[in-house]
């Protein structure tokens, strides 16, 4: 019997203490590779954009970034099981990522194909985390009227509304030789 409940145990996937590991694994790791891609993506609006531009990304970083590190955050405690220091631990480590990200970006220049393939693992993450941890958890609750379940949407809605808005001012730089020689049509893709 002892044996039973020891093997019933090692099949969970949270700890003792009721940590789920595979789901701190998975915020972690998303959000370390989101936040790296976004230091990329700064440093080359530096160093190929305009510092006007590189500040505008910067802004949009930062805007976006409290609304999810608030989520992660969340998710960290009310889901994963972390107590308020690990979780903040683990925000600060995703943080970060962002610095590395530029430092690695104006080390090696990496190209537009590497970007997307970063960018792609970190955006599969959070659709994952989306699906089936942020909805799951959202259907499993129990809101007690219609207004809170309008209030939730409403959250989601002012969320995608805010990405909608910062793509509608959305250009490419052309990498300072102004050419579109490149292969990118324009957009300066080095691969």
């Amino acid at each position: 019997a002892e044996q039973l409940e020891v093997a019933k145990a090692a099949e969970t996937s949270s700890d003792s203490r009721g940590i789920h590991w595979g789901l701190v694994f998975s915020i972690t790791a998303g959000d370390w590779l989101h936040n790296l891609v976004d230091g990329f993506v700064i440093a080359q609006a530096f160093l190929d954009c305009s510092v006007s531009k590189g500040w505008t990304i910067v802004a949009a970083t930062i805007y976006h970034e409290l609304a999810q590190e608030i989520s992660d955050f969340a998710i960290l405690l009310n889901v994963a099981g972390l107590s308020v220091i690990p979780a903040l631990g683990v925000n600060i480590f995703t943080g970060l990522s962002v610095m590395i990200g530029a430092a690695i970006y104006m080390w090696t220049k990496p190209g537009v194909g590497t970007q997307g393939l970063l960018l792609a693992f970190a955006g599969g993450m959070y659709t994952y985390l989306a699906t089936n941890v942020a909805a799951a958890q959202f259907l499993k609750t129990d809101l007690k009227s219609s207004l809170s379940k309008l209030c939730v949407f409403f959250c989601f809605a002012i969320g995608v509304i805010a990405i909608g808005l910062v793509l509608l001012d959305h250009e490419h730089c052309t990498g300072g030789d102004g050419g579109g020689e490149d292969g990118g049509h324009g957009h300066a893709h080095r691969i």
